[in-house]
This record gives C-alpha cells, structure tokens and sequence, in this order.
C-alpha cells in the first residue's frame, strides 16, 4: 500500500513538472531583434550593397557583431564608384572600410575626429591590428546653409538608424 502511494505521488510529481515545464516554454515570449543587415536589406536603396556583402561573405560578420557602425553606401554611390573605377570591383577591405568595431552616433562626431575603421592594412598602422583611419569633418557653417556632416569626404545623408548589434548611416560615396 505504501509503496503504491509513493509510484502515485511520483508520477504526479513528473506530471506537475512536465506541465510546469509546457507553460515556461509556451508563455514565455520570444524578442525579436534587428540587426544591421535587417535594417540596409528592408531597403530597395541598398540593394547593390546587399548583394556586394554576400558575395564577401560578410553577412554573417556583420550580423555576428554585439556592436558596429556602418556608414552604409546607397545604390547611387555605387553608380557613382563603377564610373570612376570601369572594370574593378568592390572588395572585402573597400567594405570594411566603411566599418566601425563600435556603436558611434553623430551627435558624439566632432569636426577632424578620427574614427577607426574595420579594414586592417597590414604593416600601416603598425604591428597591432589597428584599423585605418576615416575623419570626421563639418564643413563651414553658413547662413541658410544645413550643417553637413562629412566621413571621409562622403556626405552622411541619413544618420542614426538605429539596430540591436549597431547603427547605421547612410552615406553618398564608396570609400576607399
């Protein structure tokens, strides 16, 4: 008798536990995330981009990040670039270029700053792995004139979009 008390009170136990355990895994809510990549793919203007970044295989880096900043080339700058450079394409460092390792926002961009990139150039920055190099600057402020925000010489056309692993500016240049 007792022991068959005690195979009762077992199986009601894991039974309790295995309803416990279906409620957690069915309540519990799921938090969707955006990353980079979601943000320039959501976006026709990208398209070129989009396609440039598979073919580097640099997705899956870009989505691997905790954080970044990405000055982000529309399809225009790369019109723009293929003009000037005929018959050469894009490569893996050209995009890394345009990669911050860090989460940078314009308001904390001041004029001449220098912002470390992703591209690595063995043996130009010394022996550290350190990033070349793109500078801020802001042109001269004029009456009527919108204050311009420059990486490198590309006009930021939209700043601060904002994903979970990072932030996105739209720039009008290719960069190298």
């Amino acid at each position: 008798q007792f022991i068959s008390t005690i195979r009762i009170l077992t199986n009601a136990a894991w039974l309790l536990l295995l309803l416990l355990t279906t409620l957690l895994l069915v309540t519990t809510p799921v938090l969707a995330t955006t990353k980079v990549i979601d943000l320039i793919s959501s976006d026709a203007s990208f398209s070129r981009l989009v396609k440039e970044l598979q073919r580097l295989r640099l997705i899956v880096f870009l989505n691997d990040r905790k954080t970044s900043t990405f000055f982000a080339p529309t399809n225009a700058a790369f019109s723009k670039w293929d003009a000037a450079n005929p018959g050469r394409r894009i490569d893996r460092g050209t995009l890394l270029y345009h990669i911050l390792p860090d989460n940078v926002l314009t308001p904390d961009m001041k004029d001449a700053m220098l912002l470390e990139t992703m591209y690595v150039r063995e043996g130009y920055l010394g022996d550290h792995k350190e990033g070349q190099i793109a500078q801020v600057s802001k042109p001269v402020w004029r009456p009527g004139r919108k204050v311009q925000l420059l990486i490198g010489g590309a006009k930021i056309l939209k700043n601060d979009w904002q994903a979970d692993n990072g932030v996105v500016h739209v720039i009008d240049l290719v960069k190298f």
